[in-house]
């Protein structure tokens, strides 16, 4: 049995460690209410900064070690937790990845997921995430927890049904989907409907982690909902948090509600025989 919270965070500022604080006491409440895998937003400690001058926030970016992942390494040691959050992670050449990164309960950090495709620019906006980010490369990697495996997606990833069934093809049970939350221009209940749709679709459990409040820089602001929501792997939702900071989504993966995911997926993986009928056909 696995027990995953989702949890809302935001809005965040120029400071990672009030974000960082924010993040903590969620965390511990989860735990207490019996979460083992926590998940968190994409780039959570740091305002969602793609309509921003690259330039401004490259400093913002860190190395994998630095203050935001060995806060979560120490945070999961000390509470023996597995911790899903995102960051912005720079790299001695190059342009920085926006990544899933995987704390582990032994203090242990790695990326297992780095977001492969980048949104385009927002109308009016000079900037997008290509100007500050490169595509993510690979396939992401499948993390064990009690005998589940887990996929990471991070946003935009979540749109684009070859990802779901890669997810598939790796053998996942449960995909976590870090998000900045549902685009402005989709239609109310448009986000929702998408992930109930992949969920159901390959028979996955989800957990999606968003961020919530408005965030400010010179001369821009980004309006986020907070909607982190779980859902069993017939798309219906199991939980839905709050839009407040701090709130979070549970579900609990049973035994026997692992074996019946396994077993849709597995009929839905079988090749249907095909049967071909002719007419008789009378020889004159």
């Amino acid at each position: 049995m696995l027990t995953v919270a989702a949890i809302t965070i935001g809005p965040a500022g120029n400071d990672i460690w009030p974000m960082l604080a924010q993040a903590e006491i969620a965390i511990v409440r989860a735990a207490r209410a019996g979460a083992t895998l926590i998940v968190l937003p994409e780039l959570f400690a740091l305002p969602y900064f793609a309509s921003d001058a690259p330039s401004v926030w490259r400093q913002a970016c860190e190395p994998l070690g630095g203050p935001v992942s060995h806060w979560a390494g120490d945070l999961a040691r000390c509470l023996g937790l597995h911790i899903i959050f995102g960051m912005a992670i720079s790299e001695k050449e190059g342009m920085p990845v926006n990544a899933a990164v995987l704390a582990t309960p032994h203090g242990g950090l790695r990326v297992i997921a780095e977001k492969r495709r980048l949104p385009p620019r927002a109308p009016g906006d000079a900037f997008g995430e290509a100007d500050h980010f490169r595509p993510g490369q690979g396939a992401p990697h499948v993390l064990t927890v009690d005998g589940i495996n887990v996929v990471a997606m991070v946003c935009y990833d979540r749109r684009f049904p070859q990802t779901w069934q890669e997810a598939v093809s790796l053998g996942a049970d449960l995909v976590v989907v870090l998000v900045a939350g549902p685009a402005p221009q989709d239609a109310p209940g448009a986000y929702e409907a998408e992930l109930s749709q992949y969920s159901r679709v390959n028979a996955l459990f989800v957990a999606a982690a968003a961020r919530c409040g408005v965030e400010y820089g010179l001369g821009w602001s980004v309006r986020h909902d907070g909607s982190s929501l779980t859902m069993d792997c017939d798309g219906a939702i199991r939980d839905f948090a709050e839009p407040d900071a701090g709130a979070f989504a549970l579900i609990c993966i049973t035994a026997n509600a692992l074996a019946h995911a396994r077993g849709l997926r597995s009929e839905r993986l079988e090749p249907s025989p095909i049967s071909l009928h002719f007419p008789e056909r009378k020889i004159l």
